[in-house]
């Protein structure tokens, strides 16, 4: 597992050098990024999941989760703002040189994680099978809406502060930064809360704030606007995606032997989810304009909320 994530990180710099050099010969590395980000999903993300499930305490992965994912969001809360002001100063290509930097060194925690040894027992046609298994409809219908939410989070999202921005860099980075920054906090409080109040409680409270945070986004006009329903949103997803994550890395350390079989289902039904998400916003966006991408996203968080229901594959 842990061989896997360090091989993973190459191919994580090599997808950003691909767009580092992407001037010199467009259709080259666009060739060169896409199989090398595709390589590093396929390495990094499973052994991922696989450890963070074997090695935290099941009675206290709510508060272990806030911290890991508060780790994260302060980097996240930098990066937007760092990343604006280079772009403003410089140009695409020292942005994308020092990301390969920054990527490179990640490796180095990674020779700290104790070695996990699994065994993978399902073939390709196993895996559609448990995919389409009604046993297992709660986790795949679950992280489906996960990935088709993520999706407009990852990529509609941004551009449509991109445009209401008019392209300002600095503006746009500033916004996410600050956002991000007023809601670190909250991720501690939710991680106790998840532990003391349980997952379903806290999960279905953070799906109604989460849920009516993308339809308050479809009446975003002003960057003040941005911010104030960011925020709330944001505020959802916290309370929404700590309780989602931590269940689920309960059912995977739940399958025991099981466990990357399960992790692989689960990693699958959130591709497949953004992967419909991604082709249905080109019709989406284009017969009814990007706003209407959000209604889709908030009836895919409804869906999020079956991940509380047990499933053990086999």
């Amino acid at each position: 597992m842990k061989k896997m994530m360090v091989f993973a990180v190459f191919f994580s710099t090599a997808s950003v050098i691909a767009r580092y050099l992407w001037e010199g010969d467009p259709e080259f590395y666009l060739a060169i990024f896409f199989f090398a980000f595709i390589l590093f999903k396929m390495l990094y993300w499973v052994p991922y999941h696989v450890e963070f499930a074997a090695f935290t305490d099941k009675k206290m992965r709510g508060k272990q989760f806030a911290v890991l994912s508060n780790m994260s969001q302060f980097i996240l809360a930098l990066m937007p703002l760092i990343g604006g002001f280079i772009l403003t100063v410089s140009d695409y290509e020292t942005l994308f040189l020092s990301s390969a930097v920054v990527i490179l060194v990640s490796i180095v925690p990674l020779f700290y994680i104790k070695e996990t040894k699994e065994v993978y027992e399902w073939k390709a046609v196993h895996l559609l099978g448990e995919i389409l298994s009604k046993a297992n409809r709660p986790i795949v219908i679950s992280e489906f809406g996960n990935g088709m939410q993520a999706a407009v989070g990852k990529v509609v999202w941004p551009i449509f502060i991109f445009i209401l921005l008019k392209g300002n860099y600095f503006s746009v980075g500033l916004v996410a930064s600050v956002t991000v920054i007023a809601l670190i906090v909250l991720g501690f409080v939710t991680g106790g809360l998840i532990d003391k109040w349980g997952r379903k409680v806290v999960l279905k409270f953070g799906a109604i704030l989460y849920t009516t945070g993308w339809i308050l986004k479809i009446f975003v006009e002003t960057t003040f606007g941005i911010f104030m329903v960011d925020t709330y949103h944001s505020l959802g997803k916290v309370v929404n995606k700590l309780p989602f994550d931590t269940t689920a890395y309960d059912h995977a350390s739940d399958n025991g032997h099981f466990i990357d079989e399960f992790t692989v289902l689960k990693e699958t039904s959130l591709l497949l989810g953004q992967c419909f998400m991604y082709i249905a916003s080109i019709f989406v966006i284009a017969l009814f304009g990007i706003t209407a991408t959000f209604i889709f996203a908030a009836f895919a968080t409804l869906l999020m909320t079956l991940i509380t229901r047990n499933v053990h594959v086999k």
